[in-house]
């Protein structure tokens, strides 16, 4: 019986954290679309101009604001799954897998910086009195977190690909 290295036991544990994010996702889109067209129907339905009722036009403008933020979410975690590696640790410090992390945690930086923009936004239009209550999904203080491990991530990425050119280095030399 071959025992797992630390390593495995660690991207493993990442592929369930993303499979769980992905889930969460997936319902949070699916539950931001219903309410999206929800609203646009009966805003249809009712025969209301744009401009006589722009409170439900601007929650219908963050609400798929925040679903194109869920979806590209939801494509950064799929990416997630193609980090390969696997008992020898040279397999993990590969370009791909360089990319990959960069790719994370830039992404999270955007997806983070979209939500503080809609937040930022609508809490405005709420203290002006130009929109109603608004639901956010996510709020300030755990879009820090989500930036602080962006940065993270990136530091990694960074290893990774110092890693990948000295293990090519290495390699040459002998």
């Amino acid at each position: 019986m071959k025992s797992k290295s630390s390593f495995s036991i660690l991207i493993n544990f990442l592929y369930f954290i993303v499979l769980f994010s992905i889930f969460g996702l997936a319902i949070s889109i699916i539950d931001k679309t219903y309410l999206f067209t929800k609203s646009l129907l009966t805003q249809f339905n009712t025969l209301s101009s744009f401009s006589k009722n722009y409170n439900v036009t601007i929650l219908q403008l963050f609400s798929f604001t925040e679903i194109l933020l869920m979806i590209y979410m939801l494509w950064l975690l799929f990416k997630v799954n193609k980090i390969t590696y696997g008992d020898n640790s040279n397999l993990f410090f590969s370009k791909k897998n360089g990319k990959i992390f960069k790719l994370l945690g830039s992404g999270l930086i955007y997806y983070a910086i979209g939500f503080f923009l809609i937040n930022i936004i609508s809490s405005a239009m709420i203290k002006f009195g130009l929109l109603g209550e608004y639901n956010q999904n996510v709020t300030l203080s755990e879009l820090i977190y989500l930036v602080v491990i962006a940065i993270f991530i990136l530091i990694i990425s960074k290893i990774i690909k110092d890693g990948y050119e000295l293990k090519k280095e290495n390699d040459l030399t002998i």
